[in-house]
Parts: structure tokens; sequence; C-alpha cells
């Protein structure tokens, strides 16, 4: 059976967690997908066969094929088949994890990864925090923080370093948008995560790392997140935190802040 990839690098996260099912019920199975993510792909699945698109159109002998995303018509009929199947299903390379991890947190101290601004050109704007938002989060004591996210941060960095006094850690040997293995091995590195909607929440998500997902109030806020769950039905330690209204960050940040500071309930487990 070919496999083909299906909207975007997070959603291609997402869709694999139902790729070892599949595989299960096949002979064999060929993925094409985003080159970016085939060093994550092939230690989650060695016993798919990884190739180009260039490689699927040009080759031949399935049998089978289909996009990645009907994989769940066929193994996700209701909730409770999620929740069944949730569990991590990504490795990172763990060597060059416990490498980041010495260098970003010598002294022991807690790490947080940190991802707040898309550049979708649909509902980038609704999904971005900007760094004056982030202030209460930053003001944590004790707490390392790790920037994850994708681009040029210099800016955000050194308002963040004006406004709270902190430095947002960036590290130099992982390129977060070229570099998908290196940015696993960062995230994998953090205690938890506190992200908007993108590839960095499916990545930290399907790593099985404690996910705190920031979630604008309607447009940006995609259908795999639901609407009334604050648990995911993808990822077994994330949790959703909606805005109760349009453009209310305040009030999410004031949420997950708590969480954070251990004043609201752990992430819940089902």
């Amino acid at each position: 059976m070919l496999v083909w990839p299906e909207q975007g690098v997070g959603e291609q996260i997402m869709f694999a967690s139902v790729l070892a099912e599949a595989r299960a019920r096949v002979g064999a199975m060929a993925l094409t997908l985003d080159r970016k993510l085939q060093p994550l792909f092939r230690r989650a699945f060695p016993d798919c066969k990884l190739i180009t698109t260039r490689e699927a159109e040009g080759g031949g002998g399935y049998d089978y094929q289909l996009p990645m995303g009907d994989l769940l018509n066929l193994f996700r009929q209701d909730s409770d088949d999620f929740l069944r199947q949730r569990r991590p299903y990504l490795q990172c390379d763990a060597l060059r994890r416990d490498q980041l991890r010495r260098a970003i947190a010598p002294a022991g101290e807690r790490v947080i990864g940190l991802s707040w601004f898309s550049r979708n050109e649909e509902f980038g704007p609704q999904k971005t925090l900007s760094p004056e938002l982030l202030a209460p989060l930053l003001s944590l004591p004790g707490i390392r923080f790790v920037d994850l996210q994708y681009g040029n941060t210099d800016q955000a960095r050194a308002e963040i370093r004006r406004r709270c006094g902190v430095e947002l850690y960036r590290s130099p040997a992982i390129d977060p948008w070229n570099d998908l293995d290196g940015l696993a091995a960062l995230t994998d590195a953090c205690d938890t995560v506190v992200t908007i909607s993108t590839a960095v929440a499916h990545l930290a998500g399907a790593l099985g790392k404690p996910v705190l997902l920031m979630l604008p109030h309607s447009q940006g806020r995609y259908w795999y997140w639901q609407t009334t769950r604050e648990d995911s039905l993808w990822y077994p330690d994330m949790r959703l935190f909606r805005q109760q209204k349009a453009n209310d960050w305040p009030g999410v940040i004031t949420r997950v802040r708590a969480a954070l500071a251990g004043e609201e309930p752990g992430l819940p487990r089902h």
C-alpha cells in the first residue's frame, strides 16, 4: 500500500498516529511525505519504506494507495477509538536530546518550551501572541524558557529581554524550520511545552510531552482540536486552553500561568 502525504507538516504528524495500525494490516507499506519528516518517521516506523513523491509517481507495483488522512475512516470511527489508541508514537534522537538538555539547564532548572506565532496566511494573525502578552508566563520564577519557534525571533527575544528581564534560550544548533529531527530533540529536552496551534503542538504531542495548547476563539481553531474537550483526542498529555471570547489572549495566558504554577489540576489522563 502507498500512503500519500496530506495537508501540512503538523497534520502529517497527526495522521501518523494511525500508521502503525494500518501497517499491521498490509503486507508492505510505502510512505511519501515531507523530506523534513523522514528522519523522525524512519525511527518511528522502521518497517515502512520512505520514498520521495517523484519515486512514488514514477514507480509502480502498489495494490492500493490513499491519502494519509483517509486512514481515519478505517481506524477512528468514534472518540473511543481515539482514546484507546492515544499514546506517544514518535521518538527523538536521545543522544542529541540529552546534549541539548545539558546546554539549556546545566543547573537542573525546570525547562518550558515556547512557540507563540504563526505565519499562516489565512489564520496566522488569529493564532499569534505578542511578546507583551507572554510576559505573565515569563515572570514565573525558577524556569528556563526555550524558543521552539520557527523563523527569525531575534526581535521578539530582544523585546522579551527588555520587558521581562528573561533570556529566552535559542539553540544555535537547531533550525526549527528545516531540521525537524533536531526540533524534536529540543522539544523532548523540555519538561513541558506551551504553544499555539502549529507543527510544534503536533510534534510535542506525538513525542508524549505535556503540552499546554493555546487556541483562538473561532478562526484558526482547527477541527481536530474539537470544541468542548479540555484534553486532545490525538495526544495523551495535551491540555487545551481556548479563548472564551475573540482576542482574549490575556484570559488564556492567566490560565496557562496557573497551570504551570501548579494552581490548577494537572494534565488529564484517560
